[in-house]
């Protein structure tokens, strides 16, 4: 296999775990009521996650945990997800 298309299947694979490990986190975020937005959440939460935690990837929890030590950081959209809505 050529260097150029290992580091395009690494990429590949690392992509897809971030995905997947992102997926994971917002669903672990959320409460049952909430999971349609899990899509949204993801998103929302994704930049964050590979400017901050992105040493934890693909583990969920550690992700979880690594964004909620950095909530003073987080970009607002991603803060969103970590705050309970108002009652």
């Amino acid at each position: 296999m050529t260097k150029q298309r290992s580091d395009m299947y690494q990429n590949t694979i690392r992509n897809a775990l971030s995905c997947s490990a992102v997926g994971l986190l917002m669903l672990a975020a959320t409460s049952a009521n909430a999971q349609e937005g899990t899509l949204a959440q993801s998103n929302a939460c994704k930049p964050d996650v590979f400017r901050l935690c992105s040493n934890f990837i693909p583990n969920p929890t550690a992700i979880t945990s690594c964004l909620e030590r950095n909530r003073a950081n987080l970009s607002q959209a991603c803060h969103a997800v970590f705050s309970p809505p108002a009652k």
